[in-house]
């Protein structure tokens, strides 16, 4: 092997992850801005927070199964920089305000856009990196979009007051365009597009062993979306397990958590801190379990388990104080705690992921992504029948109560989600 063309394959990676870290840190923005500036649009062109809030996830969800299949089927570098192109239009369509549904349908494409980033990107990393750098990586990648949630938390509020939210989506569109170009002149779907030893030579090359798998590898849609479906236990455990934690957070942070906390406390600093402390608990969180399903345990199963069952008790103590404990630090830390605890189920994509190929990976991801975003919009829609602006701390008690049972239910999903603890063959087999 050509030890100058491997370490550029090594080298080169890193430009193309760091360009989808940049557009991820976006997708999270666009993801719980509607926690800040959502009364100020529904206030200006009518229509309901709750449903603005839920059309990016379900728009998002939509995007989930396509990208996976097309990211697996023709590659990274057009799919993600034409879809970003499609978000740019949906930031565009809202800055313009001048009709509520002007300003959904930007808001829907902005879901669909930026639906075709995070499952894209976890191909990359399967094709280019690895497979003990999975887990790890995506652990900073959760960090970065968390990073976006924290901007679009306090940051997004004083931007908004300073210039308005139409110019904010408006800087947005041209953000997203400029990113989509150069997603297209970095992004390369696998190292021999650019003449570079694939990862798994190299990893062969280091090891000694023989090259078990191809990356370049390509399977139908079809048999990929079988395979998936058809595994049993592998998927369908940590899909639904994912289904209750993601529409248990995005509930929270992404839509009544600002509005809880002005209504139960009368706190002296802004309750949009609570949403900026979630944020920063996820980004301290998805790094550290990511290292400790690589380094130290080497098992996902046991770090997903342990960030539920303590997540669950986050929301034990949300429900049982509900209104009580007038004490913001407090509430601070209880909300680092919610973004710390729940930041571990993302090693669950690792767990999901070393049951399949390589050459069906982003189907596999990009199928239990149908069902995170899934639990997140129909969550929010459910929570607009239980509590609104105007609702007292006993509704927002009960609706914590129903968030807390959800929640005892993922942990039992994730305690039966199986892992693959014998290598390469315990991997499930393509389906014809």
């Amino acid at each position: 092997m050509n030890n100058q063309k491997a370490k550029k394959t090594l080298s080169y990676r890193w430009s193309i992850l760091i360009i989808l870290l940049v557009a991820y840190f976006f997708v999270y923005f666009h993801r719980t801005s509607t926690a800040v500036v959502g009364t100020d649009i529904v206030t200006a062109v009518g229509g309901s927070v709750a449903l603005l809030g839920s059309a990016y996830f379900y728009s998002y969800m939509i995007m989930q199964i396509p990208s996976g299949l097309m990211a697996d089927r023709y590659g990274v570098r057009s799919l993600v920089s034409i879809f970003l192109l499609i978000a740019a239009l949906g930031a565009f369509l809202m800055s313009t305000g001048s009709s509520w549904h002007l300003v959904l349908l930007g808001r829907i494409l902005i879901g669909l856009g930026l639906g075709a980033i995070y499952i894209p990107m976890l191909k990359i990393l399967a094709v280019w990196f690895r497979k003990n750098e999975f887990a790890s990586l995506n652990g900073v990648i959760l960090a970065v979009g968390n990073a976006g949630a924290i901007a679009a938390a306090t940051p997004l509020a004083l931007l908004s007051d300073a210039l308005g939210w139409q110019d904010v989506f408006l800087m947005l569109a041209v953000i997203t365009l400029i990113l989509a170009v150069m997603c297209y002149l970095i992004i390369r779907n696998h190292p021999a597009d650019k003449g570079y030893p694939s990862i798994e030579e190299i990893v062969s090359y280091e090891s000694g062993m023989p090259v078990a798998e191809s990356t370049s590898a390509k399977v139908s849609m079809r048999s990929a979306l079988i395979t998936v479906l058809s595994s049993g236990k592998k998927f369908w455990a940590p899909a639904l397990a994912y289904f209750f934690l993601y529409g248990t957070l995005m509930t929270y942070e992404g839509l009544w958590a600002g509005t809880y906390f002005n209504t139960a406390y009368d706190f002296e600093h802004s309750a949009s801190w609570m949403i900026t402390a979630v944020g920063v608990g996820m980004i301290i969180g998805a790094p550290l379990a990511g290292l400790m399903s690589d380094r130290v345990f080497h098992s996902r199963k046991k770090v997903s388990l342990t960030g539920n069952i303590g997540y669950a008790a986050v929301w034990l103590i949300i429900f049982a104080f509900a209104g009580m404990i007038n004490s913001y630090a407090f509430w601070i830390v209880i909300n680092l705690a919610m973004g710390f605890t729940a930041a571990w189920m993302i090693v669950t994509y690792a767990q999901l992921k070393d049951w399949f190929p390589v050459a069906i990976s982003g189907t596999a991801v990009a199928t239990m992504n149908v069902f995170l975003f899934l639990g997140a919009g129909v969550m929010q829609s459910l929570s607009h029948f239980l509590v609104d602006v105007n609702s007292t701390v006993e509704e927002f008690q009960f609706l914590w109560l129903l968030m807390f049972i959800c929640q005892v239910i993922t942990c039992i999903f994730v305690y039966f989600a199986p892992e693959n603890k014998k290598g390469v063959a315990a991997i499930v087999k393509i389906k014809e």
